[in-house]
């Protein structure tokens, strides 16, 4: 008994006998009737099989790659640590500091001392920290980074005095500023000097949270007016 073809979802029926030159069947059907014909459409069946299975297999890993952050805070709800990467992607929208930045003498001669006060308004509802290090764990410092060959600073920097609260982002007591941090530091001008304008300019860096979410690390830029006369 010969064997019997089933048709399914890969494989067609079997190859028919080639239509001889003349029967009446045009060459394009006769293309078709042949075995190798058949051998291709089922590669052809295979390869589509492939690039399906393919592109469903890359899609989890696609959105990964997308939302590493999203994975990270899976991770940390499962593990129960904080990471302020974690927080990232939700804390975008921090609006920036404002900052007033002046000496306490508009004009300065060579040789003397100036204080440099640096006023920062901190937006509604945030609040960013003391420029003392706190316990191991805790928060960012606050900090500034600005000197220059006719600014030498000396002395410690100064802030005005924080409030020591609970923080909900981080759950432990921190010393923190609301509303309006002040920082000051004096400077002495080099002899040498030349008149002119010497404008100092520097960097603040910081770290901000909402009792919700924490910003990484941070800094703005700022420029403190200063003319030196003899």
């Amino acid at each position: 008994m010969k064997p019997k073809w089933k048709s399914s979802f890969l494989f067609s029926s079997p190859p028919k006998a080639l239509p001889k030159e003349g029967s009446g069947i045009p060459s394009r059907a006769r293309l078709r009737c042949r075995p190798d014909g058949i051998a291709k459409k089922e590669v052809k069946v295979f390869s589509r099989l492939f690039w399906v299975l393919t592109l469903f297999l890359n899609i989890p890993c696609a959105a990964a790659a997308q939302n590493p952050s999203a994975n990270l805070q899976d991770h940390q709800a499962r593990s129960g640590t904080k990471s302020f990467l974690a927080f990232q992607d939700e804390a975008q929208d921090f609006p920036e500091l404002r900052i007033y930045a002046e000496f306490d003498h508009a004009k300065a001669r060579p040789g003397a001392d100036v204080t440099l006060q640096v006023r920062c308004f901190i937006p509604e509802g945030w609040h960013i920290y003391s420029i003392i290090p706190q316990d191991s764990g805790g928060p960012l410092p606050t900090r500034m980074e600005a000197s220059s060959a006719t600014h030498r600073p000396h002395g410690e920097l100064r802030e005005n005095q924080p409030v020591k609260e609970w923080d909900e982002a981080l759950e432990r007591l921190v010393e923190l500023h609301r509303g309006q941090l002040l920082l000051e530091q004096d400077y002495q001008i080099p002899e040498e000097t030349t008149e002119g304008i010497k404008d100092l300019e520097g960097i603040l860096f910081f770290q901000s949270c909402n009792n919700r979410v924490c910003v990484p690390l941070r800094r703005q830029i700022f420029s403190a007016p200063l003319e030196i006369v003899h």
